[in-house]
């Protein structure tokens, strides 16, 4: 059982950065960035998805 771990990263998110390694990047974009046709190009191949209940808190 993981402990502390925001519910905002669900089980797809947890596992890709599980899989990570050194010289991978991550992108947290709004919903401007092409996200879709940039995941496709990734070795993933699908875009992941983390959707905030609530605005972002500024401060």
């Amino acid at each position: 059982m993981l402990k502390g771990i925001n519910p905002l990263l669900n089980a797809d998110v947890l596992q890709a950065l599980r899989a990570m390694g050194h010289g991978d990047d991550l992108i947290i974009a709004d919903t401007n960035f092409p996200s879709d046709s940039v995941a496709r190009q990734t070795v993933l191949g699908r875009l992941l998805r983390i959707d905030a209940q609530q605005p972002a808190e500024h401060g």
